[in-house]
């Protein structure tokens, strides 16, 4: 990523991969590249016939072109707060360093400044930490092979009920024409709360239109496990939810927070100077006792407190309610 100019290359920067389709001027026609997860799922949106797919119709964008100017309007870059990666004052300091190996700046390593950017301006959002929803948090799931072409529709999902079937053709979302599900998740990363998302789809080849309804709330969270920015954002430890026979064991009730410390990081000492060790289990962050899972837990402490800020712990540690302080911080600080 050293001197790639952030204001023309946007896309998941947590990606493994990604393609951008550009115009001779710089005009971006569409994206590839999707990942669901770690393992078989870092590669299971994602298929040579899917990308050939993707290439024909980003030629197509291109054979249209410029009288489609106003239609790609939405596909174009977002402004930045930065426009090189070395314009981020504690990336810079890496690009200096005398090791290629050592000044190499990582697409994640950008992903993760601007969580942080944002995080330090108090200006954080969902939105920021539960980047580029999949087309699954709506109640679609794409054909890799063919990845504008709906798999399957979710039973009362916001697809569902803009009457989107399996089978179907994506064409345009918000008015933008599709190349892949890389670009469904760029007008769902860029969408708002409530807004209502104008669908024109082909079925048995008649053109439909219809009208994506988005849920309020925590519509965009899922796995973010495999993403390696996260790793900014767990404080010095790994949590994951405990099974239902532990938690019966521990007699804590359904519907109530129980996330064990499966590792206590030794390169990060957050945790550690908190006072929370291995095999603790947290049952409360502050007031609240309904974070259920790792996802939960991670934004609450970030969209809720800022740098230097304090947030009580109450963990199970032998079958004893043991307290603990976490102090918000970067890591690593520079």
């Amino acid at each position: 990523m050293n001197g790639l100019d952030l204001s023309r290359f946007q896309f998941d920067y947590d990606q493994t991969w990604a393609v951008l389709f550009l115009g001779p001027d710089g005009t971006v026609y569409g994206r590839y590249g999707t990942r669901a997860g770690g393992g078989e799922q870092s590669t299971s949106h994602l298929s040579l016939a899917g990308l050939k797919n993707a290439m024909r119709r980003a030629l197509a964008v291109h054979a249209s072109y410029p009288a489609n100017r106003d239609e790609l309007r939405g596909k174009q870059p977002h402004r930045l707060p930065f426009r090189y990666p070395e314009d981020v004052p504690w990336l810079a300091r890496r690009t200096r360093h005398g090791d290629v190996r050592q000044s190499c700046v990582h697409c994640h390593m950008v992903a993760a400044s601007l969580i942080r950017y944002r995080w330090e301006r108090g200006e954080l959002r969902e939105q920021d930490i539960f980047v580029y929803p999949l087309p699954e948090n709506v109640g679609m799931q794409m054909d890799p092979e063919d990845d504008v072409r709906v798999r399957s529709v979710r039973p009362g999902s916001p697809a569902h009920k803009a009457g989107i079937r399996s089978g179907d053709y994506l064409v345009r979302i918000a008015g933008q024409p599709l190349v892949s599900q890389a670009d469904i998740q760029w007008v769902l990363h860029h969408a708002r709360d409530g807004e209502e998302l104008e669908v024109e789809l082909y079925r048995e080849g008649d053109l439909v239109r219809t009208h994506l309804g988005h849920p309020h709330g925590h519509w965009r969270r899922g796995n973010i496990h495999w993403r390696a920015s996260t790793w900014h954002l767990r404080p010095g430890m790994r949590v994951e939810a405990l099974a239902e026979e532990q938690r019966r064991r521990l007699r804590i009730p359904p519907g109530k927070m129980a996330l064990e410390v499966r590792m206590v990081l030794r390169f990060d000492d957050r945790a550690r100077r908190a006072g929370v060790r291995r095999g603790d289990v947290i049952i409360r962050v502050a007031d609240r006792d309904d974070l259920l899972t790792e996802e939960d837990f991670l934004a609450y402490l970030w969209l809720h407190y800022g740098p230097g800020q304090q947030v009580p712990l109450t963990v199970l540690r032998g079958g004893r309610q043991v307290r603990a302080i976490l102090t918000m911080r970067w890591h690593p600080p520079d």
